[in-house]
């Protein structure tokens, strides 16, 4: 069991991080057919560029969230409640940041606790036209095990 910010990884994330698979997911087709409805056209060319975090850096990336809380960067980094793409915001003591676009991309894909503890679904960072105001963490998958399917690390269960 995986334990970061206070919050346990299990299952098959578990299993994936443990090999620290930092490449690219199996099927990159699939992924981008999940992630480019959501993200601003602007953004698709670095969803080939998405990897999870080696173990060492979902800590440090997940701890750093901590330092956004009312800074000026809030919105930028920790997004804004929005029931239109809900949850539009992170709780920093309910997430755990799990990978990103690359190098300088800032953005992010997060499990995210409040919902189920035991059960967190997936968020992705989206960007707005201005990043101080209109950054938005979006539900992606509402589980972990879908996610992981979604994208070929997992066999579909169906």
């Amino acid at each position: 069991m995986m334990i970061i910010n206070g919050l346990v990884i299990s299952g098959s994330l578990e299993r994936l991080l443990d090999k620290d698979y930092s490449h690219p997911p199996p099927d990159p087709e699939e992924f981008s057919r999940l992630v480019k409805p959501i993200l601003p056209e602007n953004t698709h060319d670095l969803i080939k560029d998405f990897k999870f975090y080696p173990k060492d850096l979902i800590e440090s990336e997940t701890m750093g969230l901590y330092q956004w809380l009312g800074d000026d960067s809030e919105i930028m980094c920790l997004g804004k409640e929005d029931k239109f793409q809900m949850p539009g915001n992170l709780d920093p003591s309910k997430a755990i940041l799990i990978g990103d676009f690359g190098w300088g991309s800032d953005m992010g894909i997060t499990l995210d606790y409040r919902k189920n503890i035991v059960s967190p679904r997936i968020l992705i960072d989206v960007w707005g036209a201005n990043p101080r105001t209109d950054n938005r963490w979006v539900t992606l998958t509402e589980t972990v095990d879908e996610f992981l399917q979604k994208i070929g690390y997992i066999p579909d269960s169906s």
